[in-house]
């Protein structure tokens, strides 16, 4: 038996394992007896949008992101989703990648608008703190054309919401572990029933500084200690919400900095031939809704410096985006709606890396129609007509059909899409390689997918997703050698991937006693079918099998937590001549909780990779052992 298949079985038993125990006492969200607990209300007033009745999305619990706060946004999709995270290290640029495809297939979106780099085309996960966003949300495939351009694989949407209420509360959130790592979070939430700000200031600082074993720079392995790999950020959100009538009006402000330095691989030693890189992000959006239209604005600025005197290179970036986006329910019938979306995304870059500064347009229009109160079978379609600087794309679609088995909570879905992904301005214009004439990829995605959500009995319920997709994707962006040192861009690519994915949530509630289960699992095949490549290998840093479990529980003031991620062989040479190890990961907590009248009172324990497994997700970026931490959360509430 191979390592990767050992490693998966050992992973299979322990949730067989633990199952049991689960259902033998507790469930996920903390309840107090003497906790009211008002509802919130969205932004926007919508019940049940044509995204989450045809196609797969998975929305992560509260306690989820509130017990991971003092990480990014790498960490949560790690332990709780079937998405792949590509990591050079504690520090170092963390990526996604959904369903076999990139990270520049896959879009980040801030409360509906993107805020992926224009210049790369995707987003660097290290950059974005869990104790800024109130709500995750993660749309596969298809589901992704309700955002102003489609993504091959999908969208992570994070969002910001009001809680319409009376009080004011002040909530400090901090966080000290191994490698000199420290983090802290204060929120500040005043306002009534029609005004709410809300203010979030933070910090993050790390030396990790951890042990490694180094079987690279010589003949015999010996134990070293990463260097060059410290890092600090700050930032603060600032968000204003005002409710007059059917009137909803928003403000939102977002600062930061990251100051860091980027070890080499191991492949260069020493490890101070790294580099520094400087990020700096604002980020400003205005929003207003009335009933069933909403429109929004928003402003982003970006730095990002690179220097690195060994290699010569000093890289000195800033980005501009603007964006418009109008949503109306045009239509509202007794068996039918119609939603219009407009789009308008302007990009420009000021950098040292192109010969001049561009400008890039991007405009769309959708037309979103559903069937309402149609019994068991529902349908949806979109059609959305891109236009890129003066030139219309192909139109994009998707469709889907939902049908209700059994009068229950049970949906059997189908959907087909096509999705155009444009060329980022880096793939456009940077000098030398770049190449103004490349074409934009389109790809086809089809998938199948059953849904129950069952309430087992008074204290136990039930949510299972399977999912069955298919990926094609045409005109594929590659970067290869062209004359000497220089590499550029080409449209000489396609792809195909299929896979299966699989998500378990099982939950328990009984007086004092409450846990959640949730299990993800994954299988991915992707492989190259360009002219000069199909031989079906699997694409580099794309493991077949994938797959994480975690229980949350809590008893009275005590709670606690246990999570495993598991993965599979990576390839890391295009003929899958050579891989990466399998690897499977355990973490767990425990602490206690007090909710005085005058708020609340948490601390926990955290021991990361418990059996202080060594391993990489990229190659000779080695990632930390065992390492320990504690937090420590104060609320007070008036």
């Amino acid at each position: 038996m191979c390592q990767e298949e050992l490693l998966l079985k050992h992973f299979l038993s322990y949730i067989i394992f633990c199952l049991p125990g689960i259902l033998s006492a507790q469930s996920n969200i903390p309840n107090n007896d003497d906790t009211i607990r008002i509802e919130e209300i969205t932004i926007k007033p919508t019940v049940e949008t044509p995204v989450n009745r045809f196609f797969k999305q998975q929305k992560l619990d509260s306690a989820i992101i509130s017990n991971l706060s003092y990480g990014n946004l790498a960490d949560v999709l790690t332990w709780n989703t079937p998405v792949l995270i590509k990591n050079y290290g504690p520090g170092g640029s963390s990526t996604l990648s959904f369903r076999g495809t990139g990270a520049s297939n896959s879009n980040v979106t801030w409360n509906g608008l993107k805020i992926d780099n224009p210049m790369l085309g995707q987003t660097d996960l290290s950059l974005l703190p869990v104790g800024l966003i109130d709500e995750m949300s993660i749309y596969y495939g298809g589901a992704s054309m309700k955002s102003l351009s489609g993504a091959t694989g999908g969208v992570i949407a994070l969002d910001n919401k009001p809680v319409w209420e009376n009080r004011n509360v002040i909530t400090l959130n901090s966080f000290a572990g191994s490698f000199n790592r420290f983090s802290g979070l204060i929120t500040v939430k005043s306002g009534t029933e029609y005004f709410q700000s809300i203010t979030k200031g933070y910090f993050q600082a790390a030396k990790n500084d951890f042990s490694y074993t180094n079987d690279v720079s010589s003949a015999h392995p010996f134990r070293d200690i990463r260097k060059h790999s410290e890092g600090r950020m700050n930032g603060f959100m600032q968000e204003l919400y005002l409710k007059k009538n059917e009137d909803i009006f928003s403000l939102r402000f977002w600062y930061q900095n990251y100051r860091r330095n980027l070890p080499a691989s191991l492949l260069v030693y020493p490890e101070k031939s790294g580099g520094e890189q400087t990020d700096e992000a604002v980020r400003m959006m205005l929003d207003y809704t009335r009933n069933t239209f909403s429109i929004k604005a928003a402003y982003l600025h970006t730095t990002l410096d690179y220097a690195n005197s060994l290699s010569l290179i000093d890289s000195r970036n800033n980005s501009s985006q603007f964006f418009c986006k109008a949503e109306i329910e045009a239509i509202t019938g007794k068996f039918a709606s119609l939603d219009l979306i407009i789009g308008e995304e302007l990009f420009t870059v000021n950098t040292n890396n192109y010969d001049d500064i561009p400008l890039m347009n991007v405009a769309s229009i959708s037309a979103d129609a559903s069937t309402v109160n149609t019994g068991n079978i529902e349908g949806n379609i979109l059609i959305r007509q891109i236009l890129h600087n003066d030139k219309l794309l192909i139109p994009d679609f998707s469709t889907g059909i939902s049908y209700r088995l059994f009068q229950k909570s049970y949906y059997l879905r189908a959907n087909y899409s096509r999705s155009s992904r444009l060329p980022s301005l880096n793939d456009l214009f940077w000098s030398p390689g770049g190449n103004e004439y490349l074409k934009n990829e389109y790809s086809y995605i089809s998938e199948i997918s059953l849904d129950i959500k069952e309430t087992l009995s008074d204290i136990f319920n039930l949510e299972l997703n399977v999912a069955v997709y298919n990926n094609h994707i045409n005109n594929m962006i590659r970067w290869k050698p062209a004359t000497g040192s220089v590499w550029s861009a080409e449209n000489i690519g396609e792809a195909k991937g299929y896979g299966f994915e699989n998500t378990v949530k099982l939950g328990y509630n009984n007086n004092n006693a409450s846990a959640l289960f949730t299990a993800n699992y994954s299988y991915t095949k992707s492989f190259d079918n360009s002219d000069d490549i199909q031989n079906h290998n699997q694409i580099i840093y794309i493991p077949k099998h994938q797959a994480n479990a975690s229980v949350y529980f809590k008893y009275g003031k005590l709670t606690s937590a246990w999570k495993s991620s598991f993965s599979g062989i990576r390839f890391i040479e295009a003929d899958n001549s050579k891989y990466l190890p399998a690897f499977l990961i355990n973490s767990m907590s425990a602490g206690i909780q007090h909710d005085p009248n005058w708020g609340l009172f948490q601390i926990n324990f955290d021991i990361e990779n418990i059996f202080n497994c060594q391993y990489e997700t990229m190659a000779y970026y080695p990632l930390p052992g065992r390492s320990y931490g504690i937090r420590l959360t104060i609320q007070l509430t008036k």
